[in-house]
């Protein structure tokens, strides 16, 4: 299968492949729903692949550990080609911060993303190479049910609402290196 070539816009009509994907579907309706009906501004974000300290169920989370456990090679799933498009999650708190000063509305979607498409493949290896890892990476060819093959956002919105997001992908992965050996190490505070 082709990457898909042409970024997921808000106007596209959801397609969830994922009980994850129809709840969040449905509750954008029912926010819908209440702007609508109640008159009140509501805002929905669309976030796509969120990374950064304190995100501990999340594919870098599990990526890092493998990376160092020193088992080589480190297996993962898919083929490496899949793409998704990363914000690191100070860029996400300070979108929803700017939403939440915006007179935009009544109700209000967004893709809360960089617009960049990057394979699982590069940003694995960058996350090895930020970590000082060299433990070899593979995959296992599979693709989980439910997993979104090519995954990019259309990040035109946020520009028309003042936006963007702050946090290159090198510098977001050189934090969350930073934390994750921290937290190994003891000297991150626990939640």
């Amino acid at each position: 299968m082709a990457p898909r070539t042409t970024a997921l816009v808000e106007t596209d009509t959801p397609n969830p492949v994922s009980p994850y994907g129809f709840y969040k579907r449905m509750t954008e309706e029912l926010l819908d729903c209440y702007a609508q009906y109640h008159g009140i501004r509501v805002a929905s974000v669309r976030f796509f692949s969120i990374y950064g300290p304190g995100l501990r169920k999340q594919l870098l989370w599990d990526a890092a550990n493998r990376l160092l456990s020193g088992a080589s090679p480190a297996v993962f799933w898919g083929t490496g080609e899949e793409t998704r498009d990363w914000i690191h999650v100070n860029d996400a708190a300070s979108l929803i911060n700017h939403l939440a000063d915006s007179s935009k509305g009544p109700y209000l979607v967004v893709n809360g993303a960089s617009g960049k498409r990057v394979t699982v493949s590069d940003v694995l290896h960058q996350m090895r190479d930020a970590l000082g890892s060299r433990v070899e990476i593979e995959f296992n060819g599979k693709i989980k049910p439910g997993d979104p093959r090519f995954y990019h956002a259309d990040v035109s919105r946020l520009q028309q609402i003042g936006w963007q997001p702050s946090v290159s992908l090198a510098d977001g992965l050189a934090d969350h290196a930073r934390w994750v050996h921290q937290v190994r190490t003891g000297s991150y505070p626990a939640p």
